[in-house]
């Protein structure tokens, strides 16, 4: 429907392109990852608790597949820890607004992982921070906690490298002012 209204309204004409852009590449550190593989039953499956509607009790101390258990704001404000049950495509999904550019998987791990993690990151609200602290520095952060490349690296022996990489973007062809009502 909005695609709809904007080439009606706005007369808007664009297309899909893949260009080569920053990115993070997720990748595997030296001495290995530090995760836990999760195997069938290991987690309560998303779309059992959506149809649902919670939880099943006999399940409640599994962690739902694909999520993150995270506190935000633990300890100080600035101070982020959670606890990640999915795979590392999710994970590079969950990172990508979170910092100054899109995360692509460059790891070969597969499947569903488990770690747990705890960094620095600036929040404005309660919920998911809003941008997260970019110092790739070892320096201390206001909240003692470690950047999020630090605890990523350090925490779970992955590491993001800044790269180029394919992008799928829109490019607008062709836009004018809007029509009248």
């Amino acid at each position: 429907m909005v695609q709809s209204l904007l080439a009606d309204r706005f007369k808007l004409a664009l297309h899909r392109e893949t260009k080569e852009m920053p990115v993070y590449a997720l990748t595997v550190a030296k001495g290995g990852p530090k995760l836990q593989r999760i195997r069938q039953g290991d987690c309560v499956p998303r779309q059992l608790v959506a149809t649902s509607g919670s939880q099943p009790l006999t399940q409640r101390d599994k962690p739902l597949c694909g999520a993150s258990n995270g506190i935000w704001g633990t300890g100080t404000a600035n101070t982020l820890k959670a606890t990640w049950s999915l795979s590392l495509s999710e994970f590079c999904d969950i990172l990508s607004p979170l910092l100054d550019r899109p995360v692509i998987d460059r790891t070969g791990i597969t499947g569903m992982v488990k770690f747990t993690m705890v960094f620095a990151a600036t929040q404005t609200a309660p919920g998911p921070p809003s941008a997260v602290v970019p110092d790739t520095t070892t320096a201390a952060l206001p909240s003692g906690a470690p950047s999020i490349f630090t605890a990523i690296q350090e925490q779970v022996g992955l590491k993001l490298e800044p790269t180029t990489g394919p992008l799928e973007v829109f490019v607008v062809d062709h836009i004018e002012r809007p029509s009248e009502n």
